[in-house]
């Protein structure tokens, strides 16, 4: 009952929101008391089957918001989408990963987080990309001008290009450097290469992300298998 009466409130709510609306509420939400999105978490906790509440909203709301209008959208009904996405679909998921206001938790992550040692930045058409001549393993190993210039290649004779787009830097990544694989940023440090970084989260917090994630993946992988069209997998026939 408590979930049927989330889920009505979450669809009303969203009904009657823009998004001013939402980023308003989203920036408010931890003064403003408990809200749907809170109502509906709660309730997962609680669940003795997870998949099945989640399987449940997912029903609910994925036909509605990504199965509906034609092709050729107007950009007001885009919107609409994507705002409905996050409300209906992400938020909850935030919320229950997290345990709190998804903002909070996020910086609350960050302030344990260590730096990867793989840059992996994806470069924009014309933007410059560096090449040592000395080092690279070939001439597609490249750097961002941020590891560039933190790096012992500025020292040496390098090539300078102009990228066309979609490509990534290489630094960090010890098979595309004869030498000097890492800028001053992404040096791995003993801390960084042995301790795990599963084992900063808090335990609940990972026990949330390992009930999710298998229920998301189980999901992901059965829609993108499914083959029969007057039919849908178990749980997420239309209440």
């Amino acid at each position: 009952m408590a979930a049927a009466q989330s889920d009505e409130t979450l669809s009303s709510e969203f009904l009657s929101f823009s998004a001013r609306d939402t980023a308003a509420v989203r920036s408010s939400a931890s003064a403003a008391g408990p809200i749907p999105v809170l109502m509906l978490r709660s309730h997962w906790l609680e669940a003795a089957d997870l998949q099945h509440e989640v399987y449940r909203h997912l029903a609910i709301y994925v036909p509605r918001i990504l199965c509906v209008g034609g092709s050729a959208a107007s950009s007001r009904e885009e919107q609409l989408e994507d705002l409905a996405c996050q409300l209906l679909l992400l938020a909850p998921l935030e919320w229950f990963l997290l345990g709190e206001e998804p903002s909070s938790g996020l910086a609350l992550l960050q302030e344990n987080n260590q730096p990867s040692h793989l840059c992996g930045h994806v470069f924009r058409v014309g933007e410059p990309t560096y090449s040592c001549r000395e080092c690279a393993a070939d001439p597609t190993c490249v750097l961002c001008m941020q590891c560039f210039l933190g790096s012992v290649h500025k020292e040496h004779r390098y090539r300078m290009t102009t990228s066309g787009g979609g490509g990534f830097c290489d630094c960090g990544d010890a098979e595309a450097w004869k030498r000097g694989a890492y800028c001053r940023k992404h040096t791995p440090t003993d801390t960084h290469s042995q301790e795990d970084p599963v084992s900063l989260l808090p335990a609940d917090m990972v026990s949330r992300c390992v009930c999710l994630f298998s229920v998301l993946l189980r999901y992901s992988v059965e829609m993108l298998t499914w083959d029969q069209e007057d039919t849908l997998p178990a749980g997420l026939e239309p209440p």
